[in-house]
Formats: C-alpha cells, sequence, structure tokens
C-alpha cells in the first residue's frame, strides 16, 4: 500500500461576520469530525449552526444525510442544507465559487505505480489545457482478476476480485468525501444530494471490484479521475487511460454545466448530448494518445496509432463502435489531416472546442458531409516505407 498522499482539506469558508470566536469554535469541531469523533462534531457545530454559520450548517447537513454521529435524517439533513445554501445568495459578503484560481493536483494511491508519476501525467496533461480551470483528485486503487464480464446492468464495467481491505476502502471513501465537501461543491441542497449519490457509486464500484475509469466531476472547479487498475493494464496503458479520464475531466462543458439539472425535459436534453459520445471519445483518446507519447519520447505517434488501428479494423471490423475511442481517434486524425476545419488540432488539445456547450452541434454523429466521410474512412490506411498512413483517396 502506498501512503495517501492527499493533504488534509478544510473548508473554504464563508466571508460572514461570525468573529473569530466562531471560527476557531468551528475549527474545534473540523478537528473532531476529521479524527472521527463525530459526536464531538455535532455538539460543537451545532450551535453554530443555529448562530447563523453556513460551514456549520453545510456539515451538519452532510452528517444527517450519512448518519455520522447522529441518527441519518433526511428532513433536517435538507434543512441545514437549505439554511446554507440561502446564506450563499443573501449574504453580499459571502463568496461564491468560481473557476480554481491557482488549480491543484491531489493524488489517493493505492495502486502500483508511483505516485509522483500519476501527478507528473496529470500536469503534463494541464499544459497543454488553454483553460485549467479546476482542481484535481486523481484516485486509483487496483483490483484482481476477472470474476465476472458484467459488473452489473447498470454499470458498463466488469467484476474484478477485490484487493484492498475494508479499512483501506473506508480511508480512500473518507479522503474522497473531505475533498469534495470542503468546497463549494455542496452550495445548494441540491448539488450536495447529487454528490451523495455520486459517493455512494464510488461505494459501490470499489468495494465491488468493478473495473470503473471514470471522470466525475463533484461541481465545476473540482474534478476527478478515478480508475480500479485491473491486471492487465502495464503501465503505459493505464498512463493512456489516466490522460483520456483527465481529459474528460476538464472538458469543461461535456454535458452537466450545459443543461438546467431541475429540468422537466432533462433526460430530452441530456440525449442531444449523446449524439456527440463519439467526438467525446475521440477527443479524449487522442489527447490520451499524444500526451502518453511525448511522455514517452514516442517520436511519431501517428503512425503507431493508425497501424494499432489498421490491424484492430483487419481483425474486427471497420464499425467505429467496435472500438468508440480507439476508431474515433483515427477518424478525428483524418478530419485533421484534411484539414477542412480550422485549427481542429490545436482546439482538441488544449480543450477549446469544450469552452461551450454549442459544440454538440457542431459535432453530432454524422450531422455534416466531413464527419460522416471521417467515420465512414477512418480504416483507409496503408503502410509505406515503414510507416502507416492515410490512403491518399481519404484525404482528398
Amino acid at each position: 500500500m502506498k501512503k495517501l498522499s492527499v493533504r488534509t482539506w478544510l473548508p473554504l469558508l464563508f466571508v460572514i461576520n461570525s468573529g473569530l470566536a466562531i471560527a476557531n469554535d468551528f475549527n474545534d469541531g473540523l478537528k473532531a469530525y476529521q479524527s472521527s469523533d463525530f459526536k464531538t462534531a455535532l455538539l460543537v457545530w451545532t450551535p453554530l449552526a443555529e448562530q447563523g454559520d453556513a460551514d456549520a450548517q453545510r456539515y451538519l447537513g452532510y452528517m444527517y444525510h450519512l448518519g455520522k454521529g447522529v441518527q441519518a435524517n433526511i428532513e433536517t439533513s435538507v434543512k441545514w442544507y437549505t439554511l446554507a445554501a440561502e446564506q450563499v445568495h443573501s449574504n453580499a459578503q459571502v463568496v461564491m465559487p468560481q473557476p480554481a484560481a491557482t488549480p491543484t493536483i491531489d493524488i489517493i494511491n493505492y495502486g502500483k505505480f508511483k505516485t509522483s508519476d500519476l501527478e507528473a501525467w496529470t500536469r503534463a496533461g494541464t499544459a497543454h489545457l488553454s483553460d485549467w480551470q479546476a482542481d484535481t483528485l486523481g484516485v486509483t486503487w487496483d483490483v484482481g482478476r476477472q470474476t465476472r464480464e458484467r459488473f452489473s446492468n447498470d454499470y458498463p464495467f466488469s467484476k474484478h476480485k477485490v484487493m484492498l481491505t475494508d479499512q483501506q476502502h473506508d480511508q480512500i471513501s473518507d479522503q474522497i468525501e473531505q475533498w469534495i465537501w470542503a468546497s463549494s461543491c455542496i452550495e445548494d441542497d441540491y448539488r450536495a444530494a447529487e454528490n451523495q449519490e455520486g459517493l455512494k457509486n464510488i461505494n459501490l464500484w470499489m468495494r465491488g471490484g468493478a473495473s470503473v475509469a471514470s471522470a466525475p466531476d463533484p461541481c465545476y472547479d473540482k474534478r476527478m479521475v478515478l480508475i480500479a487498475r485491473t491486471p492487465d493494464q502495464d503501465k503505459n496503458t493505464f498512463q493512456q487511460i489516466w490522460l483520456h479520464e483527465f481529459y474528460h475531466a476538464h472538458s469543461n462543458y461535456l454535458q452537466n454545466y450545459c443543461v438546467d439539472i431541475r429540468d422537466p425535459n432533462l433526460d430530452e436534453k441530456l440525449d442531444a448530448f449523446e449524439v456527440g459520445r463519439w467526438f467525446g471519445e475521440a477527443t479524449a483518446q487522442y489527447f490520451a494518445i499524444m500526451v502518453s507519447a511525448q511522455l514517452r519520447g514516442i517520436k511519431d505517434p501517428i503512425s503507431d496509432m493508425l497501424g494499432r488501428a489498421k490491424q484492430q479494423s483487419q481483425r474486427e471490423g471497420t464499425d467505429l463502435f467496435a472500438d468508440l475511442a480507439g476508431n474515433s481517434a483515427v477518424a478525428l486524425r483524418l478530419l485533421i489531416e484534411r484539414g477542412n476545419i480550422p485549427n481542429l488540432e490545436a482546439d482538441v488539445m488544449s480543450g477549446a472546442v469544450f469552452h461551450s456547450c454549442d459544440w454538440k452541434d457542431q459535432w453530432a454523429f454524422g450531422s455534416n458531409e466531413e464527419h460522416r466521410f471521417a467515420i465512414n474512412n477512418w480504416h483507409q490506411i496503408k503502410q509505406s516505407g515503414g510507416k502507416w498512413m492515410f490512403k491518399s483517396k481519404a484525404l482528398k
């Protein structure tokens, strides 16, 4: 087991006229909470919350939601969340959530590879982004051999032997909770409930042996990379998966910040983004391939990518969805080489293609002739002089 490298997270305190004494009392409660002395934290924070301390109200909402040191009570939880949220919207001195001014990187590592490597990969990724607006929490652990092809009907992961102990699971879960809850990610009761549901899913996957590779986004300025490494993933493979999920995490406007989560037509509006999924996977995989090549000193990653794609298409056929991420990345490369979309490669590598919500309209599956051509001809690849490249007819 590698030592946890996540620092102790202190909440961003609301700037209210609560006085130094209240701030000190709040920190007493925080110390008790971080020591799992939830009853003491409850005793300290309850009178503060009743006096109007927004941070105490927020933490009480969380504790009543989870039943930490008190019997779980959703009504009481919502009451405290709501009171805290009302202060956010009514008190002129409150610090509202903004993109992280100086984004940070923190790692929880119970896996095979060095924490310093994970951080280096993450920093290499951030160096390409034109708008690195969010703190990053990378979380990884190892799972064992596959025991079932499908984790469950609800999640597209395979099921594997669980390698961590219950204590290790608890440590990871607690660190993630602290990172999320000591932030603006629970600024209202709805967002808090959404994050709590997300934490339940993470615990389900972790404790159930899911081969999860995902990029949760607790809020706009807090993004995560979450990966359970399977035994067949060597360092190079894992590095690409890490960078792929990192890119998803820092694609500013994939879905969640382009729709109103309270909209009664939410499902319909989210479906509108699904038609652009191929492009989301294409960009993340292309980014991962190129940054991984930079880290590993690979001189011609395009030839390597096209060679693998050609060989796979000969085995599995030319359906783009046979390997959506890999094949779509090749289709994206074809669009780049055809040169009919200005600045495409630069905008992909910088993440600029996701700086507004209209990307779904521009990149809906097969939405224009140029896209359709690339989607239908990505496999037109040849080898010449030891180098893999697109056939000339694909570039016309």
